[in-house]
Formats: C-alpha cells, structure tokens, sequence
C-alpha cells in the first residue's frame, strides 16, 4: 500500500518532489525493517527467558534432586531429575533447515537407534525436536510427511516441552560435554566408546537408587515411578547430520528402507508432467549464490560458475547430449539460472531448467534420473538424492577456492574437499568425488 501511493505521489511531482518522496518512502520501509527485526529478537529472548525461569524454577523444587561433587569435595545442587518409568532410551533428535536436512538428522538419530539394538540390545525411540525462532520447520514436516510414510507418524513438537528443557540440564552435567563431541565424531573408536559410556549408566542400578555416586555424579532421587516423566534420563542427543562417513557406509541399505518416497502421491511429491530420460544428466543448482549473495563465499557455500560447469564438470559429455537442470531460482527474470544454460547450450547440449517445481518435486527427479546426478558436496539435497535415488552415478564436487581456504581459517566446518571411501560395494561404484579448483578468469562474475 505504501509503495503503491508513492508511486501515485510521484506521478505527480516534480523531479526534486520525486526524489524526496522516493528518500522518504526507502525511510519509512526501512524504519518498518527494523522494528519488525527488533519484534523477532524480542520473541526470541522471550521464549528463552521463559525456559530459562522455568527450568529454574523447576530445578529449585524439592521432589528430586540431582548433586554433583565438586573438587573441594563440596557438592552443587542441580536440581530435580525427572525419573522415568520408560525403559527404552530416548533419542533426542534436534531438527534443523529445511527438508534435506531433516532427513540428515533424523537418519544420524535412526543410525543411533539401530546401534543401540545391534550391539547392547537395548530399546529406543526417537524424539523430534524442531528448530525454534522459524517458521522453515512447519514447510520441512510438510514435505516430509506428505512424501515419506515413515514421518507420518511422528510429532515433529515431542522434544519442544519444557520437560525437556529440565532433563538437557540434568544430561549434560550427568554425561558431561566430552561425551557429546564423542558420539558426533567421525570416529568409529570414538563413538564406541562413548555409546558404551552411556549404556553403563543407563542399565545402572545406582542410577535409580537413593544417595549414591554415578561415575563421580552424587544424586538424590526420589520414586522412579513419576507417571508424568516419559523421557530417559539418561538420552542421547542427536544433533548432527548424515553425512558421506561411516554412518552411511553401514547403513546404506537400511537408510535406503527406512526412508521410501511415495511418489505416487501427485501431484504433491512428482510433478506427472516431467519425465526424465534414460540417457539424461540431472544437474542440481544448489544456487547459494542467488539465496544469499552477500554471504555464500564467507559461509563457504561457493559452486563453480556456469563455464567451468559447461566445460569441467560436463566435459565428458558430447554435442547432442542431454542435461536437466534442477534448481530454484530467486530472481522472477530467472537472470541467476540463464547464464548455465547458454553455457551448456553453447557446447551443443540439449538444456532443460526446471524452475517452478516444489522442493519435493525437484527432490523427485533426483530420484528418477537414471544416467547420472551431479551437484556441490554442500548440497544435502544432492546427496540425499543419491543416496535414495536410482542413478548410476552420484558425481559429487567440492571448489577449491581463496573464499573458500578463508572461510575454514574463520572456523567454518568440513575441509576443501568433501570425500569418503565407502566400503559398502554400491556406495563405491555410485559415488564419484570430484575436486575443481575455481576459475575466475572463465567465470569472472563468480568472483
């Protein structure tokens, strides 16, 4: 409303009226920015002041309590420990972006799961707990659970109470912070040792007990038979990601059962008016560049420009053959998708872009190409789209880059070039990792 009187307003101005009133207009827009940015950090200290005061409250009440031992031999109250009823262990799984990464964490809890069975026989169930301070959540769940039956019946909310927010406390202090980064590792020996950390403490006697001393932790507790409890103490917390480690080379095929895409539900998962061919090259355009221009180099999400894409990555194909381009566009003019199509188009191939699907429905087509799939190592939903998908080749390539090398000296995660030496026989004939070096001399827009 306010752009459409300004503009009214200055149809009917003189120039110096005109550029008045185009100063005053950027103003008020930008005064409304930043109340409304100022409304969401207030939201978001909000609802951590809340969860704060009541897991202080909470840890202050005289039901159960939790005391550690201290090096001067003092003790520390921590306040109550909710003990369960419940048997099984609780696999805190803390969700985060948006599909593709859902997938990842919900697989790293699921990989817990089975381990847990696998090597000490022991129960579990998966808890999801949503990312807080967005909305992007509500869109994952939808697409997770329109198009994969096993997310169907999951409540997306069962780890947002604040009946988690007391037991994290209590965890933490129980299994200390080490513990944590062992069961994140990408360490097979790490993360052994620490998951049979955990089972001691959890089929522990003590534990249960009253006065007595878990592993240097003093706890006072009282019935373990709180029918308002139904989270273990102790769990796991499961947050991180899947990624091409150990993992996926041991549960590939469980992964691949677990989760199943129903792509007969359409249109909603599969657009039914794309087919893709046999004889076709899927390229997947994460297009970090057009998301977020201002940041992608500094977070390290750069891919190669559409040059070093026509005559690099797609050097082995041939004049007449075929490339569909997945990806999703943020300009209405499609200008940051174009310049790869006339790049691949000017080597003779036959280019098609998709840039009005869904995210589900460009997800689907990863899945039903057959010849090959190709995208950045940063792209989850490159990866998952090989890891579920019906490609004889996943080609999956990292960008040596300045940006890049910068971006991991301030602290970013992963190294230059993203790789794993799978074992699991189809992970080995699927997989290609392929390392580029950028080119801004090809590419000089991509700088």
């Amino acid at each position: 409303l306010l752009s459409l009187t300004s503009f009214t307003m200055i149809q009917n101005c003189s120039a110096s009226s005109r550029r008045s009133v185009a100063i005053f207009t950027f103003l008020i827009i930008l005064t409304l920015v930043s109340i409304w940015t100022t409304q969401q950090i207030v939201i978001s200290l909000g609802e951590i002041e809340t969860s704060i005061d009541y897991t202080r409250n909470l840890l202050n009440t005289e039901q159960f309590v939790l005391h550690t031992n201290v090096t001067d031999g003092s003790t520390k109250n921590l306040g109550s420990i909710p003990t369960s009823p419940n048997k099984n262990v609780t696999i805190l799984v803390q969700l985060s972006g948006e599909m593709a990464n859902n997938l990842g964490m919900i697989a790293f809890g699921y990989s817990l799961q089975l381990r847990l069975q696998e090597e000490f026989h022991l129960n579990s169930e998966l808890w999801l707990r949503h990312q807080t301070g967005v909305t992007k959540w509500k869109r994952a769940k939808s697409s997770l659970q329109q198009c994969f039956p096993f997310a169907r019946g999951l409540d997306f909310q069962r780890g947002n109470t604040k009946e988690y927010l007391t037991a994290k406390v209590i965890n933490d202090e129980l299994l200390g912070p080490e513990f944590q980064r062992g069961i994140k590792s990408g360490r097979r020996e790490r993360v052994s040792d620490s998951l049979k950390r955990f089972v001691d403490i959890f089929q522990s006697d003590d534990l249960h007990a009253e006065n007595v001393t878990v592993r240097n932790v003093s706890l006072v507790v009282g019935p373990h038979n709180n029918p308002k409890s139904s989270i273990s103490i102790p769990f796991l917390h499961a947050d991180r990601m899947i990624n091409f480690d150990h993992w996926l080379d041991r549960y590939y095929d469980k992964f691949r059962e677990f989760f199943q895409f129903d792509d007969d539900n359409q249109p909603s998962c599969c657009n039914p008016d794309i087919k893709i061919d046999p004889d076709e090259s899927v390229f997947h355009l994460r297009n970090f560049k057009g998301e977020m221009p201002n940041m992608y180099k500094e977070l390290g999400f750069q891919e190669l420009g559409p040059n070093q894409v026509a005559n690099e990555l797609f050097a082995h194909l041939k004049p007449g053959d075929k490339v569909a381009i997945v990806t999703r566009s943020f300009g209405d003019d499609h200008n940051d998708i174009d310049p790869y199509v006339k790049s691949l188009q000017k080597r003779g191939l036959v280019v098609r872009a998709f840039t009005e699907n869904t995210g589900v429905q460009d997800f689907c087509i990863l899945l039903k190409a057959q010849k090959e799939i190709v995208g950045s190592s940063k792209s989850t939903y490159l990866r998952w789209g090989g890891i579920l998908g019906s490609a004889k080749k996943v080609r999956v390539y990292s960008v040596d880059s300045p940006e890049r090398r910068m971006a991991i000296q301030n602290g970013r995660p992963g190294g230059i070039f993203a790789k794993y030496d799978f074992q699991h026989p189809e992970l080995k004939n699927r997989f290609v990792f392929q390392l580029f070096t950028s080119n801004y001399t090809v590419d000089p827009g991509w700088r």
